[in-house]
């Protein structure tokens, strides 16, 4: 598997070749407005990345303020979001459990594919982590606000797959936290098989890369959770 945090950290652009593979048919954006309706709201986004929510998000919210702990992420970001031409934005570096955001600031509080490494990150005290990141997000939501957490449900299924390595963080979350979820598909196209091969060996590795060209087509399925809880 690749050492993901060198990829966030030295593959800024490579990664955004991947990811704006993903959700071809817009469907993740239409899922959040069901959970929480994003116009007239203020949103900060944890674990921006390079920006594909937040430039989704930022097109129907009042107002958007991203973060993300990598300065090579931001950059692809900052850079992508100047194209929109918008101005109802902020980009900011900023870590999960110590979010640099003042309180009470947001109506909907966001996380795509970030919270989910804690897990493999701190195996012996994730609970913990995920606890402080959760009481940021509480922290900086208004009373009423939304949280909204978006994980990986398997890339390369058809349908939803818990991965061990998750499972706990998922329960944990439905079960002690007292969110909801449901899943959606969110599937990669690509250019051509061989751009799908390559970009799915440089994030996910070989083994599923070789799914991928054994299959030779270009689009690959992802499916996607999203849990939400107001407070």
């Amino acid at each position: 598997m690749p050492n993901l945090r060198a990829i966030y950290f030295h593959h800024a652009n490579r990664y955004e070749d991947l990811i704006a593979c993903e959700d071809y048919k817009n469907i993740l954006i239409r899922a959040i407005g069901e959970i929480c309706p994003l116009e007239g709201r203020d949103v900060v986004e944890f674990g921006a990345g390079t920006g594909r929510i937040t430039r989704q998000v930022a097109s129907l919210a009042r107002s958007i303020h991203a973060f993300d702990y990598s300065h090579p992420m931001l950059e692809v970001a900052h850079e992508k979001m100047n194209a929109l031409g918008l101005s109802n934005w902020a980009i900011s570096m900023g870590e999960n459990r110590q979010m640099p955001a003042v309180s009470q600031c947001a109506d909907l509080a966001i996380e795509g594919w970030s919270f989910g490494h804690l897990p493999s990150w701190y195996p012996n005290g994730w609970q913990r982590q995920a606890s402080l990141a959760l009481g940021e997000m509480e922290r900086i939501l208004r009373p009423g606000g939304t949280m909204i957490l978006i994980e990986t449900l398997g890339t390369g299924y058809e349908e939803p797959k818990r991965y061990e390595s998750l499972s706990a963080f998922y329960r944990w979350l439905e079960e002690e936290k007292g969110f909801s979820s449901n899943w959606i598909r969110t599937d990669y196209r690509f250019e051509s098989v061989e751009q799908a091969v390559d970009l799915i060996g440089f994030f996910f590795g070989d083994e599923l890369a070789e799914k991928v060209a054994i299959k030779q087509s270009r689009v690959v399925p992802e499916c996607t959770g999203l849990w939400w809880r107001t407070i």
